[in-house]
């Protein structure tokens, strides 16, 4: 089986499959437009393909924040999120686990910097966030 997995910027550059495979109205094109237009946050949409056939997608997008915002010390962040861009409990992803799973291991090996990946269907608690960390020195913390 060849597995490939595409990015793009827009959700009307999404396949067709999408909407099929988006278990809730979140996750549909419809709705995904809505969030591009009203919170863009440079949202970028995963797809993995199977056999040219899309089996798998997710949405990433950044935010940017100030970590000692209380102290008055200016400390911008940015960092990737592995999810909606809105305050809705529903997992960000399309597809079925298995193929869900290889997907972000190939999001995690290609994105940079600070990410969070939530609501993933295999968490023992409800939201789980994943971080990888890849700065050494925030190890030492």
């Amino acid at each position: 089986m060849e597995r490939v997995v595409k990015t793009c910027s827009k959700p009307e550059y999404l396949d067709d499959q999408w909407d099929e495979l988006a278990g809730c109205y979140c996750l549909k094109k419809e709705f995904l437009l809505h969030l591009q237009k009203h919170n863009f946050c440079s949202q970028l949409y995963y797809q993995l393909f199977a056999d040219g056939l899309l089996v798998a997608g997710t949405i990433a997008y950044t935010v940017k924040t100030n970590l000692l915002t209380f102290l008055d010390i200016p400390t911008p962040v940015s960092f990737r999120v592995i999810g909606l861009p809105v305050s809705i409990a529903s997992p960000p992803f399309v597809g079925e686990q298995a193929e869900i799973d290889y997907l972000l291991k190939r999001i995690l090996s290609q994105e940079r910097g600070l990410i969070l990946e939530v609501h993933n269907a295999h968490a023992n608690t409800y939201p789980q966030v994943l971080y990888s960390n890849p700065y050494a020195w925030l190890s030492a913390i």
